[in-house]
């Protein structure tokens, strides 16, 4: 029986407090307070000011922003950021609202003044950059007393020109090319699957192709030709689009292409082709055989604005086949029992997704861990997944770590048995989760 549509998911186990009723950690006790770095900026508050990160995250701030300052006019800002998964773990944080729900994160920053503010004038503006853009994504902050209380929900995004060109996209696919393409951009059907094209085909030639398919085969483009031949006797329709608009088209493509992680030789493009002896065209225009072309993209970033500090981040609302509510065939069930647990001091559960930003803390309940919230077992999406176990050892105070490749939904109880590992080697797992 075929699977259901799956995300890949790493299962992740830190800890365990032995001899006392199990309660939620910070990782604090488990890893160097430095083990997420830190970046500080002293800036001048007289002045209008802008801050970019060695991640590329910028911050704008107005002068007079801050009501109090140094002697000399002056405060410092410090800046974390926890913009891939393994960032988010390694900070003890997770994508769950505070009502329990799903969340998928677009990246994490933690920014903090000196000296404290009781307030600030003017907002700071935030952009996070991306390679892609979750569509509905807003703005959540967390409790600082309660860092595992669940993200709050603050306010929408900034619609920039670069993330209203996705939205419009994709409103145009939906369209003009929904009817003859796949939605999920890997299916065929009366048209050829999209996922990726945009490393297959230069930007002039799709903006030439979306319009005037017919008047290139009979100019003679190679490519325009082969696509005939396998395609025929469909002929894509002339949409009187303009350039900005097929422009948008496929950004949407390519941006739906990196959230769904289309690997790029998932769909198959035709370069080349042999035509038919009888094949006539007006005149010798060749398209060259196009493959893994520049895929430069448009510079993309999250903005927002706000007048909160701390750990701030962009989210939205896991999307379920019928948009609220996910069916059965969906979700499963997830329990993890860890081996020689009272070996173990320190105790905090994830479950990372491979191909959605989504970090679930798992809680101890029963001898296992799992996902409850408020006392509740909630479901989790099934999928594939590794587990990995992580701890700190009694005797030593050393890190034990273990793996397990699963497929959420097949069982519901797995065992893991940790391992002794350097700190470094776990730092490496941890950074790469979810890749």
């Amino acid at each position: 029986m075929k699977k259901p549509t799956a995300y890949c998911v790493c299962l992740l186990v830190i800890g365990y407090c032995a001899g006392c009723k199990p309660e939620p950690q910070t990782l604090q006790s488990l890893f160097p307070p430095d083990i997420v770095k830190s970046e500080s900026f002293i800036i001048k508050n007289d002045v209008d000011t802008i801050l970019r990160t060695n991640s590329g995250v910028i911050l704008q701030i107005s002068k007079g922003t801050f009501p109090k300052t140094n002697a000399v006019g002056t405060v410092k800002i410090t800046v974390k950021e926890a913009l891939s998964k393994g960032d988010m773990v390694l900070a003890g944080l997770n994508t769950i609202a505070r009502d329990g729900a799903t969340l998928e994160s677009g990246g994490m920053v933690y920014w903090e003044i000196s000296p404290e503010q009781p307030t600030l004038l003017h907002p700071v503006t935030f952009r996070l950059p991306t390679k892609s853009f979750l569509e509905g994504a807003q703005l959540f902050s967390l409790n600082p007393e309660n860092i595992r209380a669940g993200w709050d929900l603050l306010h929408d995004l900034e619609n920039t020109p670069q993330t209203k060109k996705i939205t419009d996209g994709r409103q145009l696919y939906m369209t003009n090319c929904a009817a003859c393409h796949s939605t999920d951009l890997k299916a065929t059907q009366t048209g050829p699957a999209l996922g990726n094209i945009h490393l297959f085909r230069s930007e002039d030639w799709l903006n030439r192709y979306t319009n005037s398919s017919q008047q290139m085969i009979a100019e003679g483009d190679t490519i325009a030709l082969c696509l005939w031949e396998q395609w025929k006797p469909v002929i894509m329709p002339y949409f009187h689009l303009t350039d900005d608009q097929i422009r948008s088209i496929y950004a949407f493509i390519k941006n739906e292409s990196i959230i769904q992680q289309i690997d790029s030789n998932e769909v198959k493009y035709i370069t080349t082709c042999s035509l038919p002896a009888n094949a006539s065209f007006s005149s010798a225009v060749v398209s060259s055989p196009i493959a893994l072309v520049d895929s430069a993209f448009i510079d993309l970033f999250y903005t927002f604005s706000t007048e909160k500090w701390g750990w701030l981040n962009v989210d939205r609302y896991l999307k379920w086949k019928s948009e609220n509510t996910p069916s059965i065939d969906e979700v499963g069930k997830i329990r993890v029992r860890v081996k020689n647990m009272q070996e173990l001091q320190f105790f905090q559960v994830f479950m990372v997704y491979k191909k959605k930003d989504i970090v679930l803390d798992l809680v101890f309940r029963d001898d296992t861990f799992g996902m409850y919230w408020d006392n509740k077992e909630l479901d989790v999406p099934k999928g594939e997944a590794t587990l990995v176990v992580l701890g700190r050892a009694q005797n030593d105070n050393g890190y034990r770590l273990g793996y397990l490749d699963i497929y959420v939904g097949e069982q519901t109880l797995y065992e893991l048995s940790p391992q002794a590992a350097s700190l470094e080697e776990t730092k490496k797992i941890l950074t790469g989760l979810g890749r």
